[in-house]
């Protein structure tokens, strides 16, 4: 890609344990871009740690899903799940995360704590992600629990399912889990959880590229079996035909001008502001004429009350 000034930029994709890590980079400028849980972005942008700073959110991404993968020949109920780690001996269950600092492990044991789920029934693997969708497939692990877009790699085996909520679980978890939304799995309708991801880039870093050159190349699918192009495209045409998104997800943080206009929130702006203006113009009118016809009254009221504010300061 090139930059804004006809320099030839190279981009290097840097692996890391997950949203995190990704802001953590960002914050130390180890990172130019980054894909972030809107959760951990939130959090990093306006809590009272030290906050993320100088970035653009550039563009949602996907919607990536709390996953349980089992050795299930179908889905199974968290019920299920539960039954199976509560009938457990001596021997306990091995699951595989990547992290035991990441929002799946955080996420899982948020789960377990709001659903009965005993997590001494539980041996935790940690590893990278390709070496865990190994021993997954070896059955060297009993589970693999991801917060991501599906693992499809696993989606087209036969011999590995999911664990799927209750529509009175997905309530529940959503009352007390911030940020957090209904999903269903892409290939069936049993639901979990989700948080969208965005692609966050530093200021300077765009102002390099051009953010409209970053959004374009987003925009383009340039394989028909790419399956994250395709996640991509679809997410930006729930954004556009969805308006009020925008108040959901976008409207807290520095969003890019450019997606703004391609995905036809601008107009929407323009009618916010031209109500705003109105209604100032309304009340002003309004002000006028009441001081203009109660001239003499208006002003001995005012009296009154800037003596009462005074007098109620001095003692307070």
């Amino acid at each position: 890609m090139l930059g804004e000034a006809g320099e030839s930029l190279i981009f290097i994709a840097v692996p890391s344990t997950g949203s995190i890590d990704n802001v953590n980079r960002m914050k130390k400028r180890f990172a130019d871009f980054a894909i972030v849980q809107q959760d951990i972005l939130l959090n990093n942008f306006h809590g009272d740690n030290e906050r993320i700073k100088n970035i653009t959110l550039l563009s949602p991404l996907f919607q990536e899903k709390f996953i349980i993968y089992t050795h299930d020949d179908s889905p199974i109920s968290f019920e299920k799940f539960r039954e199976v780690s509560k009938n457990q001996d001596q021997t306990k269950l091995k699951v595989g995360v990547t992290s035991k600092k990441g929002t799946t492990y955080d996420t899982f044991l948020s789960i377990s704590g709001l659903l009965g789920l005993d997590l001494n029934s539980f041996s935790f693997v940690v590893d990278d992600y390709s070496v865990l969708i190994q021993k997954f497939k070896n059955r060297e692990i009993d589970y693999f629990i991801t917060f991501s877009l599906p693992i499809v790699e696993l989606e087209e085996r036969k011999q590995s399912s999911k664990v799927y909520f209750s529509h009175e679980q997905i309530s529940l978890l959503k009352s007390k889990i911030r940020q957090l939304s209904e999903s269903n799995f892409s290939n069936d309708q049993h639901k979990t959880l989700g948080v969208w991801s965005f692609l966050i880039g530093l200021n300077s870093s765009i102002n390099l590229i051009g953010e409209d050159k970053v959004i374009k190349h987003l925009m383009k699918v340039d394989e028909r079996d790419d399956f994250i192009s395709k996640e991509i495209q679809n997410t930006l045409k729930q954004f556009k035909e969805n308006d009020h998104w925008h108040d959901d997800y976008l409207s807290t943080i520095p969003v890019s001008e450019y997606l703004l206009k391609e995905l036809g929130y601008k107009a929407s702006y323009i009618e916010k502001y031209a109500q705003v203006i109105f209604f100032t113009f309304v009340v002003f009118f309004v002000l006028w004429a009441f001081y203009f016809f109660n001239k003499s009254d208006l002003a001995h009221k005012l009296g009154r009350i800037y003596v009462k504010a005074r007098y109620k300061y001095i003692f307070l």
